[in-house]
């Protein structure tokens, strides 16, 4: 990248500011196992269980549209003794012989940060096959993280519940305006905590961003 000379220092230290703010936000906890987007991966390779203090809990409803499954969702957070957060997820079936198997766990949005995901099989039935970022390139590319349970087990059965699953990221902040979804032949959306970059710390990248792309337009002129 090459700065204009002419460019004001005040312009040259955000820019430098948002590059350095960059590289800290999308830094890796040390021993990651990271999970590249695109990739499927087994979740037993990653870091192991979860502990630190518990900063988040709910357990919610839900419903699938199409009424083709039904159960309840507990999501955590806990802050590991290192600052990073680890999001924490755990779902049932509706012991209802009309229900669906589901299939697809879906959780979202882990763009931007480093993911190690696991399971740990403590009060439940299945375990996911597979979990897997969705791919890039792109400003989406990691954004998703799907655990599937398709194999060597159909799904989650009714009556059944899953492994505590389990994504390990190098956040340190979080909000609970993200979203996951459980997937068979219908679809179930439930909003859920999900990383966020520190306040400050994205106001800051925000002003730095601002004032890179005024001088990029002043250059234009």
């Amino acid at each position: 990248m090459v700065i204009n000379s002419n460019s004001k220092p005040k312009t040259k230290l955000l820019i430098a500011a948002a590059m350095a703010l960059s590289a800290g936000l999308f830094a890796m906890p040390a021993g990651a196992v990271v999970i590249l987007p695109g990739a499927p991966a087994s979740p037993t390779d990653g870091l192991g269980s979860f502990s630190g203090t518990q900063l988040y809990d709910v357990t919610t409803p839900y419903s699938a549209n199409l009424s083709s499954f039904s159960g309840n969702l507990e999501a955590a957070v806990y802050r590991e003794s290192d600052g990073y957060l680890d999001f924490v997820y755990q779902f049932t079936n509706t012991n209802n012989p009309n229900n669906d198997t589901i299939e697809t766990f879906v959780a979202s949005d882990f763009s931007g940060y480093s993911i190690d995901a696991d399971d740990e099989a403590v009060g439940g039935d299945i375990s996911p096959a597979t979990v897997q970022s969705s791919p890039g390139p792109g400003p989406d590319a990691g954004a998703n993280i799907t655990f599937s349970f398709k194999s060597p087990s159909p799904g989650v059965d009714p009556g059944q519940s899953s492994d505590i699953l389990i994504i390990h990221t190098n956040a340190t902040n979080y909000d609970v305006l993200g979203n996951v979804s459980l997937q068979d032949s219908g679809q179930a959306n439930i909003v859920t905590p999900e990383p966020v970059p520190e306040p400050a710390s994205a106001a800051m990248l925000t002003l730095a961003l601002s004032a890179l792309t005024i001088r990029r337009n002043r250059s234009a002129r």
